[in-house]
């Protein structure tokens, strides 16, 4: 193989070839079996690409990037670059998770600080966590399909931490990145974790596993760099499993890039918290797709999702909410809010919010706006003596805010 140029569209027909060192192909990975099996089930069911819930997702941006997989394998000598080990604890990329020098200097050890897991490392007990990466019909499949191998932390129950992750980019090639993640917080355990993702010059494709254990709390920081975003595509799916009594806690911020899907579903068991914020300033041509699932399964639960988004130039942005209410999940009290405030006429904000309820004994509300900027408020600030620019931007920062 000298070099072969595929799309995402292709990459279901390129299993074969051995475009990389996956999972399914070594049978001594920790979750070949399941990586095997999503392998097959992409075989069958065909390409994920072509899901209905991508319909509003302005999919030919992604499907006509071009990938280029080479016989070069050598990764960069320069991973993870020192501003990133200064910056963040741990760095993550296809296959990869290093601590990074900052964190293993620190002064002080925790008994808390958490298990790096890793096939390279003993006791990581990887395939434990293989009934979270089942197939799902959606273009993560890949990246369980493709990646090297699964990495991620363990936090040990009753734990006391805070720390940051960056997803980087470890190989430097225009090919495709696979990464397969799980982050397992333990029994009583409160947490906090700032995740960045990096941009790179192609495409990136992650399937990310959250346990929260009975009790624990998670508040987990995502933002989406702003650096090389106009060539960055990034599908992100990320998986929240809430067990009884766990909390929640989500807040998530970019400005988009060239392709962005940002998908958080979350099952959410007896007398869980749930809290999921977005905050989204899109302009030139950047792109960003976002799905939110909440899924009751459980007893006296309550969640909020409150997801805002300010859409100019020729920027897209879209959003799928879901809140879905088992027969079971009595006494649930959810809420699902998105708003858009559109501010140029060649934008596009796309909203569509659900409800599957399927018991009476529940409270539950939804709504979604998409809005321009309220004249009469603009009138208001230049009328003050404030330059029409600055008076939009102040309108714009408020509507986040508020």
């Amino acid at each position: 193989m000298a070099e072969i140029q595929y799309s995402i569209s292709e990459l279901h027909n390129l299993f074969e070839l051995k475009l990389r060192n996956s999972m399914f192909l070594n049978e001594k990975a920790d979750m070949h079996e399941v990586a095997l099996d999503t392998k097959n089930t992409i075989l069958s069911d065909g390409n994920p690409v072509l899901n209905r819930l991508y319909k509003s997702m302005k999919m030919p941006t992604l499907l006509n990037h071009i990938n280029i997989a080479t016989d070069d394998t050598v990764t960069s000598k320069n991973w993870p670059a020192e501003e990133h080990s200064q910056e963040y604890d741990y760095i993550i990329d296809d296959g990869r998770i290093e601590a990074s020098s900052n964190y293993n200097n620190r002064p002080w050890k925790k008994p808390s600080q958490p298990v790096v897991l890793s096939q390279y490392k003993q006791n990581s007990k990887l395939n434990l966590y293989q009934p979270y990466f089942k197939p799902t019909g959606r273009i993560s499949d890949f990246a369980v399909a493709n990646s090297i191998s699964v990495v991620g932390l363990r936090f040990a129950s009753k734990s006391r931490e805070q720390t940051s992750i960056l997803y980087s980019d470890a190989y430097g090639d225009n090919d495709m990145n696979c990464v397969t993640v799980v982050i397992d917080i333990g029994k009583g355990s409160t947490v906090d974790i700032k995740e960045v993702f990096e941009n790179k010059d192609g495409t990136k494709i992650y399937k990310i596993v959250y346990l929260v254990r009975d009790y624990a709390e998670l508040t987990l920081e995502r933002q989406h760099s702003t650096t090389g975003k106009d060539t960055g595509i990034n599908i992100i799916e990320t998986q929240v499993i809430q067990f009884p009594g766990s909390k929640f806690k989500y807040n998530v911020s970019g400005e988009g890039t060239k392709y962005t899907q940002d998908l958080m579903y979350v099952d959410v068991y007896d007398k869980c918290t749930t809290d999921i914020k977005g905050s989204f300033d899109l302009y030139g041509e950047n792109i960003n797709n976002t799905v939110v699932n909440i899924h009751h399964k459980g007893v006296g639960s309550t969640s909020r999702i409150n997801i805002k988004s300010i859409v100019d130039d020729l920027a897209h942005s879209s959003f799928a909410g879901c809140i879905t209410v088992d027969k079971i999940a009595v006494d649930t009290d959810a809420e699902l809010y998105n708003r858009n405030l559109l501010v140029s006429s060649r934008a596009t904000a796309i909203t569509e919010p659900q409800l599957d309820i399927n018991t009476k004994e529940i409270t539950c509300k939804h709504g979604c706006t998409v809005s321009n900027i309220d004249k009469n408020e603009l009138y208001y600030l230049t009328s003050k003596g404030i330059e029409t620019n600055i008076a939009e931007e102040t309108l714009k920062q408020c509507f986040l805010m508020m």
